[in-house]
């Protein structure tokens, strides 16, 4: 198809004092409502169906005050011939025929009045002349004097260049997936994402017809999707939409082409996505999940039905009707497998992969009962390391996040949108270095804590932002950041060398630097240590110097960190013997909760032979990257998820993955 074209439109606007004689009225009146030309806007462009701006001043040369209101106001009129309804009418108006009033409510003689109004260059290609006039409503036309705009309006040009979109999905019978694509206007004229003549994203080839792909998201059955936001020439923007693959299994590919509603097709750039529909689950960008370890059988159900395949080779081990159960149980070098009394003994690690994207609900003595339905397929596999049974759940990476539960589902959504984002990124860094052998990360807050379809379900505000973001991340120059977060800073954060590797500047990383943060919730804190404790955790420190049968007398913070945590803590005790601990030491102790953060002063009570120490402190976490409560906090303010991430993360940027 031929490009449409677009060209520039130039708007020239005359005002004209033409010495005529007087229409109609009577002299008395005309006498006293007379008026002069005095200035004008000058000539500008305009495209076809844009709008502009439009100014005249004119002096008040009669005897009457100008008024801009009431029955007798003074207005902009259409003429040749009077009150006609004009071709270049815009919504502003006062009516089909009457234009504008002065900007100042009353023009006394001798003063000069602006009339300031719009028009619309909206119809066919051409040169046209509109003529006006000033009238005094129920007394007097401002004769003889009247102006013109002259307007070349010329069609303007749609066209539009390729720049990127989301991978083609293999889906299962019904289910829906987010794709994207990237498009830049290559043409002059702005893309409007509303109105009549927004530009859409249409099917194609055949034009306008029904998509097998359409979801009940789409504008309409061969309307897909709208732009982000306002696409001004030269600009790219993205069209994002859900498809939703049919019940029949096959290889389609889909043809999408925009369209200037009510105007025409733009350019043909061949624009499909090739989508795959298959019954058996298929994961495209997938992660894995190590939901927990377990000695006891395993009971997995799917209530449209799974099939079992061997892990090394893929081979079909059996195929399970819906709602039909399977038990697993583990033996050495492999498992059994029963179904309804029928046993299948299986050599080698099995998945579970579910039909028609159907959810894997599990049973087993590790697995929360409240949180037991997963996304994905699941995957019994021994780990090579540990040689422990791992219940594995592997999944679309954005399915993961809509599991995730870091954040409630009502915090303000950019204190949302930075969170999963952070999380994302997160994910992908564990997917390039993998926290075990044979799964991405653990489902707990050893990495993030994960719930699965149970909680996406539950909390869809989530689920909401995921795909608001889908594919984001954060880098620092080409790569994925490792982006830590925690809950609260307590009024600053901290440097990660410091934080676990003792402050040795060759671990530091460029963008988890320490930052002041006003946007603290804070938290505060209280945690009482006894002899008993004391022994438990600093045991190993107290033999080292001989103390171990000896009681604590002292807990001495020697040094700080500029962020007010924790640098080393001397332990004293009852025969004098002192020793230094580092943050280290307590930063295990963040991770049980007890103490929530390295950040606190250290208070005695009790016998002084062997007192029991209170801590007391502020923040909670490790300290490093995002604390939770500052986002909410800045999101609250009106800060955009990108500010609260660039603010955490040092010269990092926001991209797609």
């Amino acid at each position: 198809m031929k490009n449409l074209q677009v060209w520039q439109n130039i708007l020239i606007i005359g005002l004209t004092a033409l010495g005529v004689g007087q229409f109609g009225l009577t002299t008395h009146a005309a006498g006293q409502y007379q008026a002069k030309w005095i200035d004008q806007l000058e000539g500008m462009s305009v495209k076809q169906g844009d709008s502009v701006a439009v100014w005249v001043d004119v002096q008040n040369t009669g005897t009457a005050t100008w008024s801009n209101s009431g029955a007798n106001a003074v207005k902009i009129a259409t003429i040749k011939p009077r009150d006609r309804m004009s071709k270049f009418y815009h919504s502003s108006w006062l009516s089909s025929n009457r234009v504008a009033v002065t900007i100042k409510e009353q023009i006394a003689p001798g003063e000069v009045g602006r009339f300031a109004f719009t028009v619309t260059a909206g119809g066919a290609p051409g040169k046209y002349r509109e003529y006006f006039g000033l009238v005094a409503e129920g007394i007097a036309w401002l004769d003889p004097f009247y102006f013109y705009i002259e307007i070349n309006i010329q069609p303007a040009v749609y066209t539009v260049s390729w720049v990127n979109q989301s991978d083609s999905p293999t889906m299962t019978p019904g289910e829906e997936t987010v794709v994207w694509i990237d498009l830049k206007n290559t043409g002059n004229t702005a893309w409007l994402n509303t109105g009549d003549t927004a530009v859409k994203l249409g099917t194609a080839r055949s034009l306008d017809r029904v998509s097998a792909f359409a979801s009940s998201t789409w504008l309409s059955p061969n309307r897909a999707a709208v732009a982000d936001k306002l696409i001004q020439p030269g600009e790219t923007g993205r069209f994002t939409f859900t498809i939703k693959a049919p019940e029949q299994v096959g290889t389609y590919k889909e043809y999408f082409r925009l369209v200037v509603e009510g105007v025409a097709w733009m350019n043909d750039l061949g624009i499909y996505w090739e989508i795959i529909v298959n019954e058996e689950l298929v994961i495209g960008k997938p992660i894995t999940v190590g939901l927990s370890s377990t000695t006891s059988p395993m009971v997995l159900i799917s209530d449209k039905g799974m099939v079992v395949r061997r892990g090394s080779d893929k081979g079909m081990v059996v195929r399970i009707d819906a709602n039909k159960s399977a038990t697993v149980t583990a033996r050495n070098g492999g498992y059994i497998i029963n179904i309804s009394g029928q046993v299948y003994d299986v050599s080698d690690w099995v998945k579970f992969i579910p039909l028609r994207n159907s959810i894997i609900t599990v049973s087993n003595e590790k697995i929360s009962s409240t949180y037991n339905r997963f996304r994905g397929l699941l995957i019994i596999r021994r780990s090579a390391l540990s040689n422990n049974v791992w219940m594995v759940n592997e999944l679309e990476l954005e399915d993961y996040l809509k599991g995730l539960a870091e954040v409630p589902d009502s915090w303000p959504i950019e204190a949302r949108k930075a969170q999963v984002v952070a999380a994302r990124t997160f994910a992908v860094r564990r997917i390039q270095n993998p926290r075990a052998d044979i799964f991405d990360l653990y489902d707990d807050t050893r990495d993030q804590v994960y719930y699965g379809h149970v909680y996406e379900t539950n909390r869809p505000g989530i689920a909401e932002v995921v795909m608001a973001t889908t594919g984001m991340i954060i880098k620092y120059g080409s790569d994925p950041i490792t982006a830590y977060y925690f809950s609260d800073s307590g009024g600053a954060t901290e440097n990660v060398e410091n934080a676990w590797n003792n402050g040795n500047p060759n671990l530091a990383i460029p963008y988890l630097k320490g930052v002041t943060d006003p946007y603290a919730k804070p938290i505060t804190w209280e945690a009482t240590l006894s002899q008993a404790y004391l022994r438990e955790i600093f045991g190993k420190t107290l033999e080292k110097v001989g103390a171990f049968s000896e009681t604590v007398t002292d807990l001495i913070v020697e040094s700080r960190y500029p962020s007010g945590r924790l640098q080393t803590l001397a332990i004293v005790t009852s025969t004098g013997k002192r020793t230094s601990v580092s943050t280290a030491t307590f930063e295990a102790l963040v991770d049980t909760g007890y103490v929530k953060s390295t950040n606190f002063t250290v208070e005695k009570s009790g016998a002084a032979n062997a007192p029991t120490f209170v801590l007391r402190g502020v923040g909670w976490g490790h300290g490093v990257g995002m604390p939770q409560w500052s986002a909410y906090n800045m999101a609250q303010a009106g800060q955009t998820f990108e500010q609260i991430l660039k603010y955490f993360y040092t010269g990092v940027t926001i991209a797609n993955s």
